[in-house]
């Protein structure tokens, strides 16, 4: 659940982050072509103006070195620009590909340790099964134990109950015959 989801997770983020940054390259490029063309659209106007003669075309000759320097000053600043976005692209790349990497790690490191945390509860399962049985066969001995000790008192209870009865009977038996004799006694002194 939680290592497929940081892989996916992983490629998702350098995915869009590549994307971005294509886009984001796509654009200045596209944007420096279109100043570029403009520019030397511009130019050969400029040109054109200069070699069809005139006055005009005289004065306006110092407005295209001034052009020219400033499209050159444009495109050695497009160009710097270009080279730090593609600078940037690069150490983005690298930066996406570090974090991959660490993250590759650290989701290697989680599927190690929640095997680890199998591995435990397997022999804590185990070792609870073992023990489970262990008391179990112990409980089982020592209710056998107490069902004959039971057994061996409620026999001794049975014979201590019969062997009160005889002495009861006896008891009696005797008290009869104790009073058989006075009674033969007494006649015996009356007669």
């Amino acid at each position: 659940k939680g290592p497929a989801k940081n892989e996916v997770l992983i490629n998702w983020i350098s995915k869009r982050e590549v994307e971005s940054f294509r886009a984001a390259w796509d654009a200045f490029r596209s944007s420096m072509e279109d100043q570029q063309a403009a520019w030397k659209r511009y130019v050969v106007s400029m040109e054109d103006l200069k070699f069809s003669g005139g006055q005009e075309a005289s004065k306006k000759g110092t407005g295209l070195d001034q052009a020219r320097h400033r499209w050159i000053a444009d495109k050695i600043k497009l160009e710097v620009q270009m080279r730090d976005m593609r600078r940037d692209l690069t150490d983005a790349s690298k930066r996406s590909s570090l974090e991959k990497t660490q993250l590759e790690d650290a989701l290697r490191a989680s599927r190690e340790h929640v095997k680890a945390l199998q591995e435990r509860l397997r022999e804590a399962e185990a070792k609870h099964k073992s023990v489970k049985a262990e008391v179990s066969n112990a409980t089982v001995a020592s209710l056998q134990s107490l069902q004959s000790h039971l057994s061996a008192a409620m026999s001794e209870v049975k014979s201590t109950d019969m062997g009160g009865k005889e002495l009861k009977m006896k008891v009696s038996h005797e008290r009869q015959l104790l009073g058989l004799e006075r009674e033969f006694q007494r006649r015996l002194q009356a007669a």
